[in-house]
């Protein structure tokens, strides 16, 4: 018999029309009318359940029914709300009407998760339905109708139809998330079609995950109600969504054979309950006609109507629990996990009794909690589980549903303690249930060949003992052999190892995919279903959520180890039943040991940490082929670090070694104040910037309304102020910890981790782990933390109060809406209060129920602020690879704050700014583009704003451009400086500093000033550009705009990083010393409070080389206080020999605390000597005969002070304004080369004269070095070694190597002989 004739004969057994099944479009109930709108995405935020961490209380279920209650009082009692006009004007989303009155219940318990959210609306929906039923159909001239009505079942679906939609006028509910909402909030995907529910069976596999959670809780009644309450029991949506697909031809092959396959199920079912429903409706006519006062004489069946047989056969299908009809009873579930639960109870109790004694607080106790001995419910047939799995694979509105599983709770938990070799006979008892089955017949061919072959890849891997294919490896041409010619036939897949050895035919294939899917997805809800209320339930006692789920992995273990044990005995061609029962008990025993070991492991963790961390693991895992092994690997990744093409986890050590590197760079008094000015001026000039904008526009709504965004900013002040203190008290709370730079796990999740290491780790992860723990220990410390807790309460400082401006500016907008449309004049103190009065209905539009703000703008509007935007493109790729290479990370830190003040200053930069992607949106496309949404827009009202601030920033810069050039013309700002390196180290010896406004002789850096710190440092450049950039950028045009442009973007972002390790690279190893200080002096606590207190206590500026302790010592000035200068000579002013950066007690002070830099230094004369032009960078690293000083910082200090003795600055001064030809000369240089007459400032009158005042200087000063009792020898001997250096060099151009060599071989000897 062929494969057609088998199916045919099978079918005509079930009593299935094999004729007509295959008529397109048939249809088995009366076509409704569909609801063709799709529901919308919430915005209302709810908990999932899967979230980690969530503590969600077990009496969600009960608040979620006294809030649907509550909501369903006040729909009814917003009934006056019918007679209010503005009832009945257009809905605007950004001003939903709402009804208020003295009787309105205002305070209700707040549904936590999505699944109580849902719960809510089916009971307040569900009451509505009984309440519009009354009043609806109590209505004179619709009782007729309500009763007619009530006689069919098409008429209670109509009749609830029309109570849903008049309920739906009268709930304050259905305005702002409806039952559908509710149900999307649990399942996201779904927010676009209903096709997850869109099945003529009772139940899709996305539903399916719902009820697992639900009837793990005990609640699943509940979800029933809503469910059906909701509309989604009527199957003939489904059987429309079905057609329509068709008729577009969006299904594809598979599809069609999923759909075929369910359409003879229920075709077969609907013949076993017309053959059934005909019976008792013939005996039940004979009846009457023998009595006939038993009723009315009943029609024959072949004389009822088709409506007459449904309604007759949908009573049947409802007394015998048979799930068939046009709608689905849910009722039906309830009555399957009441028998699932019995029988639990019952396997329980023949144990027990088996036993002898009884264990704890077992199923058929009555007396436990409510979420005790949980039984899910199962399905008879496993070819629904069939095409589930094939559902989940490869439709993504089911990928992460629940397959219906055949194993009854009862049976998962027998296998625990059954006879070896259960799984597979479990297995065994599927596939010869497939095989017989007329509807899993459908699902053999062409379209599901690419289906089976994914699931025997994927189940070889799995029974393989290390996850892997090694010890069944089947050629991938082969296994496409075998799935071609498998169907229908009872061939297996087999290995070659010289005889062929069975492993599994395509049956056993299928049925092992249902077994593992139901019991691999059902631990995955359960997980979820447990983290949701494991704060209020004790999880790890008898006959919790934690038996359902370690039962399931006990079968999982069992079946690989069984299954692995099997093929490996045959594989080694071991004979006999007598070896095969050793191989078989041995590998369940190992099963057993390992999942009882687990499981006491986790009852024993006092603090549930690490049963918290194994429910998130398994909720979070997607339902994959894991098992306790999965979770060693899981812990062992977070402590060693993991790096693949599936994720990142950086190593648990380094991780903490980075925490600490950044809460000590963080530590300095003037970081969180620069913070504080760059963010709040981020936050004031949107507003500023709206109203500058608005202005040049007219747009007096934008105008106003910024104005008052602004009042709002001021009065939030203090309760940003108090909700920023609560957040810095709490920081520990806060795992992301502050922007991401000190990421830290749970509490929970760490103590999970350590007590998994303590059991399971290894030597090295013990130690490792103790390493960890101690550095985290540290990082928790809040004298050592201060840093980032500062910083993050100062961004929800700054959060808040922008939150709070946005939602001032949304009640004006509503206001002003308002008084325009009634054509009214109302004052400007009236139209104040009028917005203050509305302020409070938009604070939910603003923040959710948990306090957090949720607006798209103010959100957008924050992050801008506090420049903490997602980074993208090349920055965001960078950061990554960086993220991920420990050693480079110190180099790029902070770079997504870099690149967002990049991106700020651009916003700014007249004509820049029309680069970005954000202002061509903004200026260009309509506000309900799908791009506006990333930026906030979700109304015109937001898109005039943000073209007004786009705008406004363009004017403002034109005006800072304009400020900044006449400041830098008039010498009021100074740049970055010259681009050699040596020579701007001179002009900062010499009193300059870079990036500042001069104020007299007094500079302050304008650095904090972001976004216009660009502004003024480029402006500055360009005014330098001739005068102080040296001989070599004198006529060099392209050098110095290459300079100008790339010295402002590398102070602001990850180049200047990349600059450091150029630079590191590029000095043959000389900065490695320096580049290792930095990195270590940082992770020792408090870095940036330790350079800061030593300038404040050992003031002045020291020379040092790139030595690794010099670098720590400079950093470190604190330790010089008892002795100052002898730890690091200090650096003298070579003009006046002053020490350099001594300030004032009360100039330190500032320069410690404040961003602002202050340095008073320059004056007339120095400002002459920067502008000869003559580079003087060798003047402090050489001798007066080229003595290179390099390499000996005591006698450069020595060198410096004792050129400060002669008294340079009075004889340059003198030489200034008595010598007009000096300045004269200068003036004239500056002239020339405006005019592109380039020369060197050394061949001029001016040059002349001032390098002669240096080289008298200098050699007087080396005079009285070599004089010194303390250095004169250093210096001698510093001065012999050039001398003899000079004579080597001449050999050497002579040819005379060998006395070349003698010389080199003298100055090594010399070197080794002491100074004195």
């Amino acid at each position: 018999m062929d494969r057609q004739e088998l199916y045919r004969q099978r079918l005509k057994e079930a009593n299935v029309d094999v004729d007509t099944l295959y008529e397109e479009d048939q249809e088995t109930t009366e076509e409704l009318p569909q609801d063709d709108t799709a529901p919308q995405a919430s915005t209302t935020v709810q908990k999932d359940v899967k979230d980690y961490n969530l503590g969600d209380n077990v009496k969600e279920a009960s608040k979620a029914v006294v809030a649907g209650g509550i909501d369903f009082v006040n729909s009814v009692g917003s009934l006056p709300k019918l007679f209010d006009k503005r009832f009945y004007q257009a809905t605007d989303p950004n001003n939903p009407y709402t009804f208020d009155a003295p009787w309105i219940i205002k305070s209700k318990p707040i549904t936590r998760t999505r699944w109580g959210k849902f719960i809510q609306g089916g009971v307040e929906l569900a009451g509505g339905f009984v309440g519009a039923g009354k009043v609806m159909w109590g209505m004179k001239g619709l009782k007729g109708l309500a009763a007619i009505g009530k006689t069919t079942r098409v008429g209670r679906v109509v009749m609830g139809a029309a109570q849903g939609a008049t309920y739906d006028v009268i709930s304050n509910q259905s305005q702002e998330q409806n039952l559908a909402r509710a149900l999307i909030d649990i399942k996201p995907e779904w927010a676009t079609v209903l096709d997850p529910v869109a099945t003529k069976e009772n139940m899709s596999p996305a539903l399916k995950s719902i009820y697992n959670i639900g009837e793990g809780l005990m609640i699943g009644g509940l979800f029933d109600a809503a469910i059906e309450a909701g509309g989604w029991g009527i199957r003939s949506y489904s059987i429309n969504a079905k057609k329509a697909a068709k008729k577009n031809k969006l299904m594809t092959p598979l599809q069609k054979a999923v759909d075929k396959s369910e359409d003879i199920d229920y075709a077969a079912k609907a013949s076993q309950v017309e053959i059934g429903a005909k019976v008792v409706y013939e005996k039940r006519r004979a009846k009457i006609g023998k009595s006939p006062k038993k009723g009315k004489p009943l029609k024959p069946w072949a004389n009822l109507s088709k409506t007459e047989k449904q309604e007759v056969m949908e009573s049947f299908a409802k007394e015998n629990g048979i799930e068939w009809g046009s709608t689905r009873d849910m009722s039906t579930r309830a009555s399957k996990q009441a028998k699932a639960q019995k029988e639990l109870a019952e396997e329980q109790l023949e144990f027990d009794l088996s036993k002898g004694s009884p264990r704890e607080n077992p199923a058929y106790y009555k007396g436990g909690d409510s979420t005790d001995n949980p039984a899910l419910s199962s399905s008879d047939n496993p070819v629904e589980g069939v095409r589930d799995q094939i559902k989940i694979r490869n439709d993504l509105s089911q990928k992460d549903g629940s397959p219906r599983g055949t194993l009854t709770e009862a049976n998962i938990r027998r296998i625990e303690y059954s006879a070896p070799g259960t799984t597979i006979e479990e297995l065994d008892k599927i596939a010869e249930s497939l095989g017989k089955s007329p509807a899993y017949l459908e699902l053999e061919g062409a379209a599901t060949k690419d289906d089976l072959k994914v699931i025997t890849e994927e189940l070889m891997k799995f029974i393989n003992e290390s996850g892997n294919s090694r010890l069944i490896d089947i050629p991938s041409e082969n296994l496409e052999k075998w799935v071609k010619t498998s169907f229908g036939k009872p061939d297996e897949i087999t290995v070659a190892t010289g005889s062929q050895v069975s492993v599994f035919n395509h049956l056993q294939v299928r049925a092992a995919d249902v077994l593992l899917g139901q019991l691999l997805k059902e631990s995955r809800d359960l997980s979820q279903a447990g983290l949701s209320v494991m704060k209020e339930v004790d999880l790890s006692a008898q006959g919790s959520l934690l038996d359902n789920i370690m039962a399931r992995y006990g079968v999982i273990a069992r079946l690989r180890k069984e299954a692995s044990a099997t093929h490996s005995w045959r594989l080694r061609a071991f004979g006999g039943l007598d070896e095969y029962k050793k191989t078989m008990a041995k590998a369940s025993q190992a099963a057993q040991n390992e999942v009882n070991t687990f499981k006491t492991l986790l009852r024993s963790d006092i603090d549930d940490d690490l049963l918290e961390q194994f429910l998130h693991f398994t909720a979070t895992g997607g339902g994959k082929a894991q098992t306790w092994k999965d979770f060693d690997a899981f812990f062992k990744r977070k402590l060693r670090g993991y790096k693949g093409a599936d994720g990142y986890q950086r190593n648990a050590v380094l991780n903490e070694m980075a925490t600490t590197g950044v809460n000590s760079i963080l530590s300095g008094p003037k970081t969180p104040v620069r913070a504080l000015v760059g963010t709040g001026l981020g936050t004031v000039m949107r507003p500023v910037a709206t109203i500058v904008g608005a202005t040049g526009k007219g747009n007096d709504r934008v105008l106003r309304g910024a104005y008052h965004s602004l009042g709002a900013m001021v009065e939030a002040r203090n309760e940003a102020w108090t909700k920023a203190i609560a957040d810095f008290k709490s920081y520990q709370m806060h795992e992301e910890g502050w922007r991401g730079f000190t990421q830290q796990k749970a509490d929970s999740e760490w103590n999970a981790m350590m007590k998994y290491m303590d059991t399971y780790g290894t030597i090295g992860d013990k130690a490792q782990a103790k390493l960890a723990d101690s550095l985290r220990n540290i990082n928790k410390l809040p004298f050592l933390n201060y840093g980032p807790r500062i910083m993050k309460s100062m961004d929800v400082f700054f959060s808040q109060i922008i939150a709070r401006a946005r939602q001032r500016q949304l009640a004006f907008d509503d206001v002003y809406s308002r008084t325009i449309d009634s054509g009214k004049v109302v004052s400007d103190t009236d139209l104040d209060n009028m917005v203050r009065q509305t302020e409070k209905e938009f604070e939910a539009r603003v923040w959710n129920a948990d306090g957090d703000i949720h607006d798209e703008m103010a959100i957008f509007a924050g992050n801008e602020a506090k420049l903490t935007q997602e980074l993208t493109g090349f920055a965001k790729d960078l950061d990554k690879a960086f993220s991920q290479t420990p050693f480079l990370r110190p180099y790029f830190l902070f770079a997504r704050t870099g690149v967002n003040a990049l991106i700020m200053t651009t916003k700014y930069t007249p004509l820049l700014n029309r680069v970005l992607k954000e202002n061509a949106d903004i200026m260009s496309k309509a506000w309900d583009d799908p791009d506006m949404l990333q930026y906030g827009i979700k109304s015109q009202a937001d898109l005039e704003i943000a073209q007004s601030v786009a705008q406004g920033r363009v004017a403002i810069g034109y005006g800072v451009t304009a400020t900044a050039a006449w400041m830098a013309l008039n010498g009021d700002i100074t740049g970055n400086g010259p681009p050699d390196r040596q020579l701007k180290n001179t002009w900062m010896q010499n009193k300059w500093q870079p990036r500042s406004f001069r104020i007299g002789d007094v500079y302050i850096s304008y650095e904090a000033l972001e976004p216009f710190n660009s502004f003024f440092s480029l402006a500055a450049d360009i005014a330098d550009a001739q005068k102080v950039m040296g001989d070599e950028w004198a006529g060099n045009w392209y050098g110095k705009l290459a300079y100008m442009i790339s010295s402002n973007v590398t102070n602001k972002t990850f180049l200047a990083g990349l600059m450091q390790i150029q630079d590191l690279l590029t000095s043959q190893g000389g900065d490695a010393p320096r580049a290792l200080a930095n990195l270590a002096n940082n992770q020792i606590p408090l870095s940036g409070m330790r350079n800061e207190i030593g300038k404040v206590l050992s003031p002045g500026m020291r020379e040092l080389e790139s030595g690794f302790w010099q670098s720590i010592g400079n950093r470190n000035l604190w330790a010089d206080v008892v002795t100052p200068g002898e730890m690091l000579p200090y650096r003298y002013d070579i003009l006046d020999g002053s020490k350099l950066k001594d300030w004032n007690p009360i100039v330190r002070l500032v320069n410690a605390v404040l961003p602002i830099s202050l340095n008073v230094g320059t004056n007339e004369t120095r400002e002459m000597l920067f502008r000869s032009g003559l580079n003087l960078k060798q003047t402090f690293n050489t001798g007066p005969n080229g003595e290179s000083l390099e390499g000996y910082p005591d006698l450069k200090s020595k060198y410096q002070f004792f050129m400060g003795q002669q008294n340079i600055e009075k004889q340059l001064e003198t030489l200034f304004l008595k010598n007009n030809s000096i300045r004269d000369s200068i003036f004239k240089m500056e002239r020339d080369r405006d005019r592109g007459d380039v020369f060197e400032a050394s061949n001029t009158v001016h040059g002349k004269v001032i390098n002669e005042v240096f080289r008298t200087a200098k050699s007087n000063a080396w005079k009285m070095l070599i004089a010194d009792p303390e250095y004169g020898g250093k210096a001698q001997r510093l001065n012999f070694v050039h001398q003899l250096q000079l004579i080597g060099n001449k050999k050497r151009r002579k040819g005379d190597y060998k006395g070349a060599k003698n010389i080199s071989d003298k100055i090594k000897d010399l070197e080794k002989l002491p100074y004195k």
